[in-house]
């Protein structure tokens, strides 16, 4: 199998696999073709659970899953932290979104390496993600909050991913064994009007000439033929036609709140944490104090209320037992994992809708039996979401078109992602390398390919598998 010197991977944040196909089949993404299609490959996979930026680049740059590295969300509550510390230690609580960015990588898991730690000479660009990169290979630390705001304000994001294209083929003249580079015009402007929007595709035609000028200058400097190249989305995107203000609700259903922005509260009982704005954690207070979890039979009356909601696809939270319970307005089920297996029960119907139910699993055969039904890898990902402490006691997933906070993304977002559903599950994925699959693959399956593929040997057993191995190897 061939090595390659170096890797440069593109994150296209929010990028669908459909629009892009089209785009494709309208012969508009010539570089694209040329690099992925032509000479690769170009594929769906799962993304993570949430679907949602920051948590979604995990198992790219980890191998791990959100859940084992201990960031659900783009939002969290932690509730041993917040009992120990109060309200005026920000270790307790965090948003990914403006100042806290700058903490995400202290709030991974401390034994969790990352390809910056271990590819020499990595760089990133704009990423929040970039524990082991370094200050030097870190090339927008002290624009990326500056080019976040402007593009907040203006909404000039095309401006912004330019911006990135350059900071990329600038930093390709220190040649780096590993580039790590967002672009984030399309998920901002899928937020900011729809995933099909002029203004959005506007941002796909524009990557692929921002693409053709990083190979034109790979090329003159002779770098283009010992280089990997990958692309892949965090997440999907769906239109949002109703805004379903979750906190108000909760309000109204007489518990006293905490969430963003309006976080320097006390005497609250339940905090309301969303991602993508498709889901949200919820954390309800037990007794006096944060400390201790509630589990399914101390949660109906949070359950009950959610459920009846038509803005709510379902709910899931943990039994005593150690089970995923999920329940919607008229079904509920059961998920738990021993010996390698998968184990799914439900009653009065099936709230993850599957066709030809299965009861029990593997973890491949789950993600086949799932990959084309409307909640992708809803086994795994729900498995691995409540393996982190800082996941709510309940866990709420938008129904297909809603969203799950109102009165404080500004703009409004039309546009939303970070639910289960196949529209925010599944993204592309393109690499400049030939291979031949014969299985459904997860995005947390790159991560031990591009070792691979740049012949660097690691001991790490991470979630995903090489895509050089075959559903029968594991």
């Amino acid at each position: 199998m061939r090595r390659y010197e170096r890797a440069i991977f593109f994150l296209l944040d929010g990028s669908r696999p459909d629009v892009l196909g089209e785009l494709l089949a309208q012969k508009k993404l010539p570089n694209f073709y040329e690099l992925f299609v032509k000479n690769g490959i170009f594929t769906r996979a799962t993304t993570v659970f949430p679907s949602t930026t920051g948590a979604a680049y995990l198992p790219y740059l980890t191998g791990f899953y959100p859940g084992h590295c201990n960031v659900p969300g783009i939002r969290w509550f932690d509730r041993a932290r917040y009992a120990k510390t109060g309200i005026w230690n920000l270790q307790g609580f965090r948003s990914y979104i403006g100042p806290g960015s700058y903490f995400f990588n202290r709030d991974i898991s401390e034994n969790i390496k990352t390809l910056f730690d271990l590819i020499p000479n990595s760089m990133n660009i704009f990423s929040t993600v970039n524990r082991g990169v370094g200050f030097w290979g870190d090339r927008t630390w002290l624009f990326r909050s500056l080019y976040a705001l402007y593009g907040h304000f203006t909404d000039r994001w095309l401006f912004v991913d330019r911006c990135i294209g350059r900071r990329v083929r600038g930093a390709l003249r220190k040649n780096p064994r590993f580039l790590f580079s967002a672009f984030p015009a399309i998920d901002e402007l899928s937020h900011r009007f729809h995933p099909f929007s002029p203004e959005v595709i506007s941002a796909y035609l524009q990557f692929d000439g921002e693409l053709g000028k990083i190979l034109y200058r790979m090329e003159k400097n002779k770098l283009l033929d010992q280089t990997l190249f990958i692309l892949a989305s965090d997440h999907g995107m769906t239109a949002t036609h109703t805004h379903f203000d979750l906190v108000s609700f909760m309000e109204g259903e007489g518990y006293r709140t905490f969430y963003y922005p309006k976080i320097f509260k006390r005497n609250f009982n339940l905090a309301i944490m969303q991602s993508g704005n498709a889901m949200a954690h919820i954390y309800l207070k037990k007794g006096f104090d944060w400390e201790r979890k509630n589990y399914r039979n101390d949660l109906e009356s949070l359950i009950d209320p959610l459920v009846q909601r038509t803005e709510v696809g379902w709910v899931a939270g943990l039994t005593e037992e150690g089970e995923i319970y999920v329940r919607s307005r008229e079904s509920e089920a059961w998920i738990k994992e021993e010996n390698n297996q998968i184990f799914y029960r439900t009653a009065g119907g099936d709230p993850l809708e599957f066709k030809n139910l299965k009861n029990v699993m593997t973890d491949y055969e789950s993600l086949e039996f799932s990959f084309d039904q409307k909640y992708p890898d809803a086994f795994r990902q729900l498995l691995q979401l409540f393996k982190s402490e800082r996941t709510g006691d309940l866990v709420v997933n938008a129904a297909p078109g809603y969203d799950l906070r109102l009165d404080y993304e500004r703009p409004e977002h039309f546009s939303s992602h970070g639910s289960l559903i196949r529209e925010h599950m599944q993204v592309p994925i393109a690499i400049s390398h030939p291979i031949v699959l014969n299985r459904k693959i997860r995005s947390v399956d790159l991560f031990s390919t591009i070792l691979e593929l740049l012949d660097i040997e690691t001991e790490i057993r991470c979630d995903g598998v090489s895509l050089f191995k075959s559903s029968q190897s594991f």
